[in-house]
């Protein structure tokens, strides 16, 4: 598992928090930290994954989670927040053990799933954004 992101100083806490759960399993051989790589290669790991795990609680949209879903990614996301909107409920979790379940199973969903779920999240696209504004700006100009 790599765990990919920033690290402001607002979350060395939960960093240091994380390396010490890593180091009180034993975990070293399984779970290695990548802060502020590149985008190539973040594109890399990307394309190397299957599943998407984001943990964060009452995220108010998830731009990473469209993202990864765009990439073919499965994402294993909290019950709570804007990405339950867009991200199908079976991938959705309560507690952690249940996301570890969810990242388990996700491993075998077929390429046809994955494409279906990369498609899923073109209503994101500037283009339809500019095209859906145009269109509500164009009712209320009719109805006034």
């Amino acid at each position: 598992m790599k765990i990919v992101g920033s690290l402001d100083v607002y979350y060395f806490d939960y960093y240091y928090h994380l390396k010490k759960m890593i180091e009180d399993f034993n975990l070293f051989d399984y779970v290695t930290f990548e802060i502020d790589v590149s985008f190539d290669k973040l594109l890399s790991f990307m394309r190397k994954s299957k599943v998407h795990f984001h943990p964060r609680w009452q995220e108010h949209f998830g731009i990473s989670i469209v993202e990864a879903i765009s990439a073919g990614l499965i994402p294993i996301v909290p019950s709570t927040g804007g990405q339950t909107e867009f991200v199908p409920s079976k991938y959705h979790f309560h507690t952690l053990e249940q996301a570890a379940q969810i990242a388990s199973s996700a491993f075998n969903i077929p390429d046809s799933e994955r494409i279906l779920m990369s498609n899923s999240v073109k209503r994101f696209l500037i283009r339809n954004y500019i095209k859906g504004f145009q269109q509500v700006v164009n009712r209320l100009l009719v109805n006034t």
